[in-house]
């Protein structure tokens, strides 16, 4: 959720030079604009993983929520959602610009695979046009190319497919770096440990989102800098 809203502000995870590029006024005033919603929040969210989000969101017990465009799966499902054909779907909300984050899930070929051209292959059949277009067709089905989520009779029938078109054509790429886990990592902890103090505060949100964002900032440059690179 953190990286959407920071992208929004105009804040970047990390600059083109490699530092950390949260910890400024971009990304403090997305942090407290997170904890602006506390009081909405159910009780107990600060524990939520993925799971419990979902399940608040399909008991019709949350107003909005970021998540993976699986979701989507689940929200006209009777069996699933007590809110059937209540819900709608959008890209991440602007502040200066919508920046849904981008990267978490991809495909890639491993240097080792035993049958690298085969591989290829798959790849280039699976995410061509008509494919990706059969694909969009059941279920409405997240595809991956602008004419499978912009065609006009299957975006009539799954009402999600415009809105993963927009958040695509919007969105913000994590740093393309094999240390950008542990970048999360250590940002993820910061940002946990911001949330259960200003839950516990009810107040101070600015001061905590700038100890919290400065500490993970400054964690992230030693850890770059102990990798020997970067700077």
């Amino acid at each position: 959720t953190y990286l959407p809203l920071l992208n929004s502000y105009g804040g970047n995870f990390v600059n083109q030079d490699w530092s950390p590029g949260f910890a400024g006024p971009e990304g403090i005033g997305a942090l407290e604009r997170l904890f602006s919603f506390i009081p909405y929040m159910p009780s107990g969210s600060a524990e939520f993983d993925t799971d419990q989000e979902v399940q608040v969101l399909l008991q019709g017990q949350c107003m909005a929520l970021t998540e993976y465009t699986g979701l989507t799966h689940q929200v006209d499902d009777p069996a699933a959602s007590k809110v059937a054909g209540q819900i709608n779907m959008a890209a991440t909300p602007s502040q200066e610009k919508s920046g849904p984050a981008i990267g978490t899930f991809i495909c890639g070929i491993a240097s080792g695979a035993p049958n690298p051209q085969g591989a290829k292959k798959f790849l280039e059949w699976f995410t061509s046009s008509p494919i990706q277009i059969d694909f969009a067709k059941t279920n409405g089905s997240a595809a991956v190319t602008g004419s499978a989520l912009t065609d006009k009779t299957i975006s009539s029938q799954y009402r999600w497919l415009p809105a993963i078109a927009d958040a695509v054509n919007n969105s913000v790429a994590k740093p393309h770096t094999p240390d950008e886990p542990k970048f999360e990592d250590i940002l993820g902890t910061r940002l946990n440990e911001a949330l259960v103090q200003a839950l516990s505060q009810k107040s101070g949100y600015r001061s905590i989102a700038s100890q919290k964002l400065t500490q993970a900032a400054n964690e992230i440059t030693a850890y770059l800098k102990q990798q020997g690179g970067y700077f």
